[in-house]
Parts: C-alpha cells; sequence; structure tokens
C-alpha cells in the first residue's frame, strides 16, 4: 500500500499531537505524579464526600472545608531515598478554578495524613480527616503569559516548604495498600480555593 508524503505527514502531526493525561494537565512529563482521587471533608461533621471531581478549600463563617489527597505509588513510586516537594498546577482551561481570600492572596497549607482517605463516602465522624505532620504553604496563582501556573511557595512559615521531605515509600506505616494521603486546608479569616481534579491540583514531585 502506498501512501503520499502529505497522508504520512498528517498521521505524524496526529500521533504527535495527542497529549498524555499528565501532558494535557501539565507542563511536561517529569519526575511527579498526579492524585488518584480526591475527596471533600466537612470539618463540621467529619463527613466525606470520596473522589469527588471538584475540590473544594474554604473557610466561610468559621466552617471549614478541606480536601483529602490520595497519591497511588503502586503504579509508580519516588525513589527511595529521594526528597519530595508538594506542588500545586493550575490549567488555563480550568475555568471552574477559584483563588480568593479575605484581604490578602488565598493561601492554602498542606498536611500529610496518618492514612489515605477511605474509598467510600462517610456521612459523620470516622475515620476523620486523619491530619498528620504540616508539610508547607502554597499560595495558587492562575496560569497567564505572566505566571506558569505553580503556586507561589510561602516560605514564612515552618517547616519551609521548598524543603522538601522524605518521599513516601510503599511498606511505610503512612502509606496503606500503596496509598499515600496529604490535606489541603485553608488559611486566614476567609478564604475560597477550588479546582478540577482532571485539570488542575496537587502533583507529589521529586
Amino acid at each position: 500500500m502506498h501512501f503520499s508524503t502529505i497522508a504520512i505527514a498528517s498521521l505524524f502531526s496526529l500521533a504527535t499531537a495527542a497529549p498524555t493525561a499528565n501532558e494535557k494537565r501539565f507542563p511536561s512529563p517529569g519526575s511527579f505524579i498526579t492524585p488518584s482521587a480526591i475527596s471533600i471533608f466537612h470539618v463540621s461533621n467529619g463527613a466525606i464526600a470520596y473522589n469527588s471531581d471538584k475540590a473544594e478549600v474554604s473557610r466561610i463563617n468559621g466552617q471549614d472545608t478541606t480536601t483529602l489527597v490520595t497519591f497511588d505509588l503502586n503504579a509508580r513510586a519516588p525513589p527511595a531515598g529521594a526528597t519530595c516537594y508538594i506542588k500545586f498546577y493550575h490549567d488555563a482551561s480550568d475555568t471552574y478554578a477559584t483563588f480568593s481570600g479575605y484581604g490578602s492572596p488565598a493561601q492554602i497549607d498542606i498536611f500529610r495524613s496518618l492514612q489515605p482517605a477511605p474509598s467510600t463516602s462517610t456521612s459523620g465522624w470516622g475515620p476523620g480527616n486523619q491530619r498528620d505532620t504540616f508539610q508547607g504553604r502554597l499560595e495558587p496563582v492562575y496560569k497567564s503569559s505572566a505566571n506558569d501556573g505553580f503556586a507561589k511557595v510561602v516560605e514564612n512559615v515552618f517547616p519551609k516548604t521548598s524543603a522538601g521531605f522524605p518521599c513516601p515509600q510503599v511498606g511505610e506505616y503512612r502509606v496503606k495498600g500503596g496509598l499515600v494521603g496529604f490535606e489541603v486546608v485553608p488559611t486566614g479569616t476567609s478564604s475560597s480555593v477550588q479546582w478540577t481534579k482532571d485539570l488542575s491540583g496537587l502533583i507529589l514531585a521529586w
């Protein structure tokens, strides 16, 4: 069978233009993994909405809502002994995303979880959010010609966000069934940070 030069060029163009999930969501493939699930945690009553397609991190009238982020290390895990960093990325196509704070830019705190979020929704307390160690603070930004979409690192907290932390490994006590959890928590007196799971959000990088 004979293909013309134009036809071959067209096929090649289609093949190279089709992005993988990570290539669509982030600038380029690299040393990171994206969440396998996100869940909404309501601090007022302990309810968890498992595997939501939208994330919400807010503090409104003293009521907190956080997002529990689960990473699956079974398919791909960071190298043993590596240093990991939590990053936040906004994709310009994510028109649902909102980053608003009261009197100042919205910032989010990242905590490691004692165990990942449950794989089903819950209506009340148990197991709770399982919040453990503080991992850093980020200030989300909208991707634009002036910003690459990665959240600003807030350094005037301890431990410093840019210092990183030992990468989680399958078999560790906070990694259950190869899953590791983090919690995204609001800061300030009033704020709202929202994003679409398949377009923006946290990555675990090393």
